[in-house]
């Protein structure tokens, strides 16, 4: 199970939404308001800074705060997480909105406010996190820890084939997905391949130079592909 410290200067309703956290004077050390120990292998250190909108974001800005927590997480921690707890709300002429009714717009806009969290991701490499209250930011420091504790590989996965509108999955498609399993094949390469030579050359019908001539193919990538085609054909004899 993970474990969480909270500074020790961290105000009573942070500490009482963060309640099994444990008051420490590390997370201030390292740039953070709530520092997550992940085990491992390898154990991971997550630190969360949470800057309320707009009072405590803008005048961290103005007094350094952020600029020199943004440096201690970068050093300190392995992955850092900046959380905006609030709404950014501008007036029509696109400075962001006082708290309270009647309270003066700040100098910044919003094209500012976005380029500032850009730099923040960019330049600190300091993950941006919104949310919208106390308890959001509860629950967005739980699914960020849920997240580094699992394993995620579904977008260098190959996406199941199936037949359009959910049909059955003719010969085409079928031959389009297996080829799409080589490395840097992509749709329209797959269908290059296949207009070449009239379907997927897994019959060996093809030699290397004869693949290397599909466009976009080179001849490293064209020879490796027939070895193992034929490495597969000769372990299935």
């Amino acid at each position: 199970m993970p474990t969480l410290l909270i500074g020790c200067n961290e105000p009573k309703s942070r500490k009482k939404v963060f309640h099994d956290a444990i008051d420490s004077p590390l997370p201030e050390l390292r740039g953070c308001d709530v520092l997550a120990f992940l085990p491992g292998p390898p154990p991971i250190r997550v630190g969360f800074q949470i800057k309320r909108v707009p009072d405590d974001f803008c005048s961290s800005l103005e007094d350094g705060r952020l600029q020199r927590e943004l440096a201690l997480m970068k050093g300190n921690v392995d992955i850092g997480v900046l959380i905006p707890e609030g709404r950014f709300r501008f007036n029509d002429c696109g400075r962001l909105k006082g708290r309270g009714k009647g309270s003066p717009p700040y100098r910044l806009t919003s094209v500012a406010v976005r380029n500032l969290l850009r730099s923040i991701q960019f330049q600190f490499g300091v993950v941006i996190e919104h949310s919208h209250s106390q308890e959001g930011t509860r629950q967005t420091v739980l699914e960020v820890i849920d997240y580094l504790s699992r394993s995620h590989v579904g977008l260098f996965r190959r996406p199941n084939f199936s037949g359009i509108w959910g049909s059955k999955v003719s010969e085409d498609e079928l031959a389009l997905w297996i080829l799409q399993g080589f490395a840097g094949i992509g749709v329209g390469l797959a269908r290059r391949i296949m207009a070449r030579f009239g379907g997927i050359p897994l019959s060996f019908t093809c030699t290397a130079e004869e693949l290397g001539e599909v466009e976009g193919i080179s001849k490293t990538r064209a020879r490796q592909m027939v070895e193992f085609l034929k490495e597969r054909r000769s372990g299935s004899a």
